[in-house]
């Protein structure tokens, strides 16, 4: 019962946060607000099996966010939370899909076209320790690194 109940909240939630990470750049634009861009680099095997060269990651990322084998560097100030970094990083060519539960928080459902499903889910990872709390909640710093890891649920 919990999980069916779980996986309509997380769909309603994803709807929800995919418009507001496609409406909110352009209207923080419109209003003069400069709108955070990242870099993305490949830091394993393409699908080929060919190994892949990276750009350069820039001098003023201070953190960085992994979601398989593909590496994104931002720069944050202060602290933020792990899904505003993951709204930050649009441009770069991160792109993820989820739903927002009033209790529970975003709950991840689809990271760069992989989707949940067989047993795995992307399971958020903060300085390589398992995250107690959602993107929502888990806060992160300068120096932190965040990685998305696609496993069996535990």
């Amino acid at each position: 019962m919990k999980k069916p109940l779980l996986i309509i909240i997380s769909t309603a939630l994803a709807a929800v946060v995919c418009l507001y990470v496609y409406v909110t750049p352009s209207i923080l634009s419109s209003q003069g607000i400069p709108v955070s861009s990242a870099i993305a680099t490949n830091t394993g095997q393409q699908e080929n099996g060919a190994a892949s060269t990276a750009p350069a990651v820039p001098s003023s990322a201070n953190v960085t966010l992994a979601a398989g084998t593909t590496t994104y560097a931002a720069h944050i100030d202060g602290s933020k939370t792990v899904i505003e970094l993951m709204r930050s990083l649009p441009s770069s060519g991160f792109v993820f899909s989820g739903d927002e539960y009033p209790s529970l928080g975003y709950f991840v459902e689809s990271i760069n076209g992989k989707k949940n499903g067989d047993g795995k889910y992307w399971i958020l990872y903060i300085n390589g320790k398992p995250s107690d709390l959602g993107a929502s909640n888990a806060t992160i710093h300068a120096g932190d690194t965040v990685e998305w890891r696609f496993e069996k649920s535990y």
